[in-house]
């Protein structure tokens, strides 16, 4: 199983992600995110919306329910995300989370070295 992840925020990986991917803001309220190398067969891909940005503060009351992350498209290279406030407005800088999953080798060429990265990420 190869999963690619991330934490992104403003362009950037927040927190500890795969590093195999690239993040790509447009002014409609889109994110590309774009696979590399791309995936063997088609992901799985799971996502939300992080608010606020970079919270690690447990006592904070987060953010509205109605504030999301769409997937809008995917293919075995890149993946669409939308973006929105609790309006429904376009919001592209909002930060979001990412798992994208589809059976096949890691990156390197090997099986579980990402599966055992990300468990260690998230502290499993």
């Amino acid at each position: 199983m190869r999963i690619v992840y991330g934490a992104i925020v403003q362009d950037r990986v927040l927190i500890d992600g795969s590093k195999d991917f690239q993040v790509v803001r447009d002014n409609n309220g889109l994110v590309e995110v774009a696979i590399n190398p791309p995936f063997e067969t088609l992901p799985v891909v799971v996502l939300t919306q992080h608010y606020p940005p970079g919270n690690t503060d447990f006592n904070n009351g987060g953010g509205d329910t109605r504030d999301n992350s769409v997937l809008v498209a995917v293919d075995k290279a890149r993946f669409l995300v939308k973006n929105g406030d609790n309006g429904g407005a376009p919001r592209p800088e909002r930060a979001f989370h990412f798992i994208a999953m589809a059976p096949g080798q890691g990156r390197d060429g090997t099986e579980g070295q990402a599966v055992a990265g990300f468990a260690k990420s998230v502290g499993l």
